[in-house]
């Protein structure tokens, strides 16, 4: 919770972003980012996340916050959201930006901004996804978060974000795709770094409980409570 609290880079290739709840408060700050910079033909490297999901995630923005703010090439290069809910009380305002360069092709020799353009503004959940194609499943609903944007400290999993009963996030989900192909990639990446001696699984397992411990539904739900 608070300024900007997922930032999402170049380096989520070919990941499944799933289950978090993310609170952003402030103008100028989002609850979700994607960001990137070009490459440098002398060696520097940039780019956007390629081929990641983002799905069943909990977006709220709260006192003039943007939920989502999806950088350049980000919004293409099979990245997708989809599931996810939105919530931003008050007036409207951006509910997502989308596009735009926020980082020309002299980032590397300090020229940050020639070459840069403003993102596209949706002040619905409709709007965006009539003009994108992405969030055919989300949601633009206040997800009853028992005490949203409290500010609460300790260790995970904390209390006022879990949602209350009656919950448009309950049920509205969508599990992980895990198609053989993605998980043979999985493997190897893992046998590579010798991720096994550190205790991380070579094969996901189902999950049987909730981020509180309870016995997981049969239908998935959007945050961290599934």
């Amino acid at each position: 919770e608070g300024q900007t609290p997922i930032d999402m880079g170049e380096t989520f290739n070919h990941c499944k972003v799933y289950n978090n709840i993310s609170v952003s408060m402030g103008p100028g700050t989002h609850a979700f980012k994607v960001f990137g910079w070009p490459n440098d033909a002398n060696g520097g490297q940039g780019g956007w996340p390629v081929d990641t999901e983002v799905m069943n995630n909990i977006f709220v923005a709260l006192d003039g916050a943007t939920a989502l703010y999806v950088d350049d090439h980000g919004t293409g290069q099979g990245n997708r959201w989809d599931f996810n809910l939105y919530h931003q009380p008050g007036a409207p305002r951006p509910l997502v930006r989308w596009g735009g360069r926020s980082s020309g092709p002299g980032f590397w020799t300090g020229d940050r901004k020639t070459g840069t353009f403003p993102p596209a503004v949706y002040e619905t959940l409709d709007a965006f996804r009539t003009a994108t194609g992405q969030e055919a499943h989300g949601v633009a609903a206040d997800p009853l978060l028992t005490r949203s944007g409290s500010g609460e400290d300790g260790r995970l999993p904390l209390a006022s974000y879990r949602v209350q009963a009656g919950s448009p996030a309950t049920g509205a989900g969508r599990g992980p795709m895990l198609d053989a192909a993605w998980l043979a990639a999985r493997r190897r990446h893992l046998t590579d770094t010798g991720a096994e001696a550190y205790g991380i699984s070579m094969d996901p397992t189902p999950d049987t409980v909730d981020y509180w411990g309870d016995a997981s539904g049969p239908r998935p739900s959007i945050g961290t409570q599934a």
